[in-house]
């Protein structure tokens, strides 16, 4: 345990020395390969003459539920193989708690406990400078199964080990702990439409795998589940001494068993390309600073982690330095966009790839082998296929940006590219922009704007579908705003994709340049009507670009590398956005409705019946037995004071203190909304 606590940082340099050196799939087969053989190999070495005690039908029984909880642990709980060597590491230390005799519930709790006491000494001591780090129930069911597995493979009774009244009190401190957590922190699941209608609630981390971190409820059932099993597979059993041999191979291999990688602070380069980043993702609430890959819901479902929040215009990529980077962060943006002007080369993407994983950022990469497809033209695939293997293998790689409003005569080509990159580089976004509803149809390529998004979705299949809208134009509003997003809405949910608006945040052509009120107006409604992402028009003010004399862009959030107002703007946004999303996080999107009942589904929706002193949109949301409703004033300009009519006899619901990050009762059934605003609330 000395070793393990104190080797955790010079063993995790040399594991990200191995990532930068082998490169993210080579680094994780690598892992995969070795720690299974090192447990198999311990596994083998421990059953030597005790292979028979495993055909008592009790002990298979517990094998056989112990490999399935294995294999979900690796489905699930995981962001990089490297992990895997919790399983050999606390089941070598329960073998040495066999060697010295206590009996097997003993040493499985023993071990367990050890793993309890190495993720506290890396909550309050190694993340102790990560801010919003949290206790890491995933690694200690990694622990606890580790240490189930040998107490199950090398036998043993009950005879000797825990006294009936101490087993009765940690049993019921479990118990109590898990009743408590139920309600302070339910279980992170996701509900669906099909069979079993609940899944985990996952990210995506920067190895591309999508991970559930597990909320303290889910801890302790684990902890119980697995405790039953070791009871069931050691009770009545003969005891065995586990031969001296085991503790020299369990010193042995415990130098091994640091081998988990941590970020310094602050993080090198070759720890932010490595798995030192899962240190910070793994350890980090959901609304605190998202993680380094977006993770995107198939099924259009719940929000939360896999919210994307990014720009378009991103900075040239000679003007990505660290300190543009580290402001991006602070605003609250997840994905920084392609850039508009500047060169393009692989040297500059890959530079701008190193400079967005030190900052916990993904990058959509705009290169000319990838981007703007228009034509197909011969040896497409191969130029395709040469970026993908500049790219491919950083962690920091969010995406390829493909095509800016393409017209549908182009979506048979866009197709065959979305498809070669999700065979060649699953898991990256193919990102493709849509035009609005008010271009006209021959721009569309379709007679009507519906027939538009359909096909697209049909033939491209994309993973997401990105749509831009400018409402405020100098003289009006443009009135179908509404009327996008229902659509949008619509063929997403119809099609399981989610979808991404891109808001007005700069004054160009014949638009006006938006207060905070109506950029908070955009992005509201695109949570109510339950988009996955938003996007602000425009980051860095364009002036190099085609049309600028038509265009006259200007008032960017960053305008000739100094932030305006609007970036600060957004900063305040982002960050409600992140508290909204969190607290979204498992909601499916159900109706969206207005209070005038002009859009959307008419009310009265349970629970609710009807708004008063309007206008006003709700958006519901659905989860197990509670539903959540997103109330946004439709009025940029005034604050509205809004009444709600429930059924008769129906409690007030509570509502998301965005500031605080909490739920509290209401006390009144009138709820205020200022210009543009929004409140969450919820009913159980």
């Amino acid at each position: 345990m000395v070793g393990n606590l104190f080797l955790h940082k010079p063993i995790s340099n040399v594991c990200d020395a191995m990532f930068a050196r082998l490169g993210r799939g080579p680094y994780e087969r690598a892992m995969l390969i070795g720690i299974a053989a090192l447990s198999i190999g311990g596994a083998l070495f421990l059953l030597r003459g005790h292979l028979s005690a495993l055909l008592r039908p009790r002990a298979a029984l517990t094998v056989v539920a112990l490999a399935v909880l294995s294999v979900s642990a690796q489905r699930w709980l995981l962001v990089s193989n490297v992990e895997l060597i919790h399983l050999p590491q606390f089941g070598l230390l329960a073998a040495l708690l066999l060697a010295a005799g206590l009996g097997p519930q003993a040493a499985w709790l023993g071990a367990t406990f050890a793993g309890v006491l190495d993720e506290t000494y890396q909550w309050l001591v190694i993340y102790a400078h990560v801010q919003g780090t949290y206790f890491d129930y995933n690694d200690i069911i990694l622990n606890a199964l580790g240490a189930a597995w040998v107490v199950v493979l090398v036998g043993g009774s009950a005879t000797g080990d825990l006294a009936p009244q101490w087993r009765r009190a940690v049993i019921g401190l479990l118990l109590v702990g898990l009743t408590v957590t139920l309600w302070l922190a339910p279980p992170r699941v996701v509900a669906t439409d099909v069979f079993p209608y609940l899944r985990p609630g996952v990210a995506r981390a920067a190895t591309g795998f999508d991970y559930h971190v597990m909320s303290a409820s889910e801890g302790f059932a684990a902890l119980l589940a697995i405790w039953g099993l070791v009871a069931l597979a050691t009770r009545g059993a003969r005891r065995s001494a586990t031969p001296v041999a085991t503790s020299v191979a369990a010193m042995v291999f415990l130098l091994l068993s640091a081998c988990r990688p941590v970020p310094s602070s602050p993080p090198s380069p070759e720890v932010a390309m490595g798995e030192g980043i899962k240190g910070v993702e793994s350890k980090m609430e959901e609304a605190a600073p998202v993680p380094s890959r977006i993770a995107i819901s198939g099924d259009g479902g719940g929000l939360g982690r896999g919210f994307i929040i990014t720009f378009w215009c991103g900075p040239p990529l000679s003007e990505f330095t660290d300190a543009r980077a580290a402001e991006i962060a602070a605003a609250g943006f997840n994905v920084v966009g392609a850039p508009c002007e500047g060169a393009l080369t692989p040297a500059l993407n890959r530079r701008a790839l190193e400079i967005a994983a030190r900052h916990g950022l993904t990058l959509w990469i705009a290169d000319n082998r990838v981007g703007q497809p228009y034509e197909l033209s011969p040896g497409w695939e191969d130029r395709l296929a040469e970026a993908i293997a500049d790219y491919g293998d950083h962690p920091a790689l969010g995406g390829y940006f493909l095509v800016d409003e393409p017209n549908a005569a182009r979506f048979d080509d866009l197709a065959k590219v979305v498809e070669h990159l999700r065979v060649a580089d699953p898991g990256r976004m193919p990102y493709i922009n849509l035009l609005p509803d008010f271009a006209p149809s021959d721009v569309l390529g379709t007679p009507t704007y519906r027939e538009h998004v359909e096909e697209f979705v049909a033939t491209v299949r994309p993973p997401l579908i990105s749509f831009d809208y400018y409402p405020f134009k100098i003289d009006a509003d443009r009135e179908t705003f509404f009327d996008n997003l229902t659509l949008v809405r619509s063929v997403a949910q119809a099609n399981g994709v989610p979808f991404l608006l891109i808001v007005q945040a700069m004054p160009h052509g014949r638009y006006r340049d938006p207060t905070a009120a109506e950029i908070a107006w955009q992005v509201h409604h695109a949570l109510a009507f339950g988009a996955r992402g938003i996007s602000y028009f425009a980051y860095w003010t364009p002036e190099h670009v085609a049309e600028q004399d038509r265009w006259q862009f200007r008032h960017g959030l960053v305008e000739r590398g100094r932030p305006t107002v609007h970036l600060a703007q957004a900063a305040h946004i982002n960050r409600d956005v992140r508290a909204y999303a969190a607290a979204l996080d498992g909601f499916t999107s159900t109706a969206v409705a207005d209070s005038a009942g002009r859009f959307g589904t008419p009310l009265p929706i349970d629970p609710l019946v009807a708004l008063d002193g309007g206008p006003v949109t709700a958006g519901f949301f659905a989860r197990r037995n509670q539903v959540a409703v997103m109330l946004v004033n439709q009025d940029y300009r005034r604050q509205r004071r809004i009444v709600l009519r429930l059924p008769a006899g129906a409690r007030l619901p509570e509502t998301f203190d965005v500031a605080a990050q909490r739920w509290h009762r209401l006390g009144t059934p009138v709820v205020s909304l200022p210009p543009g605003g929004a409140r969450l609330l919820r009913w159980t």
